[in-house]
């Protein structure tokens, strides 16, 4: 069966019971309301997964969200605009409910020519990714914990002979305000990868490669905007790397 083949397959099986949970919740809701989003911030690096992808970046990001569905569009740029500069645009497609979140996202990235070819062949330059999770604290306030994973299922990320290597990112995370000041952030990640794909980890099998704790602080402003400050320390134990970055930015 050809990839595209079960990448149809795969979002059928997401989208059918989906449609059909938002079609059912239509019937009984006479105003649907949408919520548009939107933020930027300004990062003193840029890191994912317990990766370090780039130096100081500005991150746009503009979406909306409408009975549990959400649509994002999020960007990243870096200040290096000749060649070596790092530029990133992503969208993401998520339902939401009963604690239970899945998403479809296509990632594009600068690629290891040094160029931003979003138009250019996908398999080659973007990243098709499945994503689920749930979180604990829906059902127990005592409980911020959710947990989740995410596999890559079509594009750039291939096996050293060319096949798709379904690389998989699977974490757990704890979110905990604390007293209103600030909020604990932790999350342990791990990636399973196969054909020294090397997305996450150089090493094939199972490895921790994020152990990630921060803290964050939003200022209300009238109701309207809010200020966003946040720092993290990232370790790597894959690659035994330790990286630190902090951000500024506001959401409406």
């Amino acid at each position: 069966m050809k990839p595209l083949h079960k990448i149809a397959l795969a979002l059928s099986a997401v989208a059918l019971p989906l449609f059909s949970a938002f079609a059912a919740e239509a019937d009984s809701v006479s105003t649907v309301k949408v919520k548009p989003d939107l933020s930027v911030d300004l990062v003193s690096a840029n890191l994912w997964r317990g990766t370090y992808v780039a130096g100081v970046s500005i991150q746009p990001a503009v979406g909306f969200s409408v009975e549990g569905f959400s649509f994002e569009a999020w960007a990243s740029s870096d200040f290096n605009f000749g060649d070596g500069g790092y530029a990133e645009l992503d969208f993401t497609a998520a339902y939401s409910r009963w604690g239970v979140t899945l998403s479809l996202t296509d990632y594009c990235w600068t690629n290891a020519d040094g160029k931003f070819a979003y138009f250019g062949k996908y398999r080659d330059n973007h990243y098709l990714e499945l994503g689920a999770s749930f979180d604990f604290s829906e059902y127990f306030s005592k409980v911020p914990i959710s947990l989740g994973g995410d596999v890559m299922l079509y594009g750039a990320n291939k096996t050293d002979n060319g096949d798709t290597a379904y690389s998989t990112y699977l974490f757990v995370a704890y979110n905990q305000p604390i007293r209103n000041i600030l909020t604990i952030d932790v999350e342990v990640g791990a990636a399973i990868e196969r054909g020294n794909a090397g997305l996450y980890s150089p090493n094939n099998g199972f490895s921790v490669v994020n152990v990630c704790v921060g803290a964050s602080k939003s200022f209300d402003i009238k109701g309207k905007i809010n200020i966003n400050l946040g720092a993290h320390i990232v370790v790597n134990p894959a690659t035994e790397n330790v990286y630190f970055a902090a951000a500024a930015g506001f959401s409406i």
